[in-house]
């Protein structure tokens, strides 16, 4: 299984330079997994991943950018669960131009995050938020919104606030079929820019 799956997600690459720092960077990513059952999984929800990659360069950033996401967990668990998370966010994914943005915009989300706990927790939470999301386009309109919101955010703890607050923002969906995620989140958006302009 893992071989084919591999096979897959090698099939991507084009030339021997992209080839050779993918494989590299897989490395890395993989060096966290402890045992062959995580491993599997991890190759499989992986293969999900890169599927929504239709070129190279796509591929070869996405592959850069998720080591540098995965660099932020520490132990087998919150890594396995994370690339679990992942998946079910990309899967939302429709083309490869959104999901190229998605996985740019999330780098820069997690690069705000200083330890393994607050990293697992947002992931979970933001599998949460986009677990509302019924459209591409309102996924994209989100990561692209968040993205901005998290690039005010200063240190950890206002950063994983948000993220919690966020996600008690998009669970009222739940409750109110009629609640607008959407005006929420550009609602905050514009807050931060009226902060910014009275500074």
């Amino acid at each position: 299984m893992n071989g084919t799956n591999l096979k897959i997600i090698f099939e991507k690459q084009l030339d021997q330079k992209a080839f050779e720092t993918t494989v590299f960077n897989l490395k890395i990513i993989f060096e966290k997994q402890l045992d062959q059952k995580a491993f599997e999984t991890t190759v499989s929800n992986l293969k999900i991943i890169f599927e929504k990659q239709l070129d190279q360069k796509a591929f070869e950033t996405t592959v850069s950018n998720l080591k540098i996401i995965f660099e932020k967990q520490l132990d087998q668990k919150a890594f396995e669960t994370t690339v679990s998370n992942l998946k079910i966010i990309f899967e939302k994914q429709l083309d490869q131009k959104a999901f190229e943005t998605t996985v740019s915009n999330l780098k820069i989300i997690f690069e705000k995050q200083l330890d393994q706990k607050a990293f697992e927790t947002t992931v979970s939470n933001l599998k949460i938020i986009f677990e509302k999301q019924l459209d591409q386009k309102a996924f994209e309109t989100t990561v692209s919104n968040l993205k901005i919101i998290f690039e005010k955010q200063l240190d950890q703890k206002a950063f994983e606030t948000t993220v919690s607050n966020l996600k008690i923002i998009f669970e009222k969906q739940l409750e109110d079929p009629a609640y607008d995620s959407e005006t929420w989140i550009n609602r905050i958006r514009n807050q931060w820019y009226q902060f910014e302009d009275n500074l």
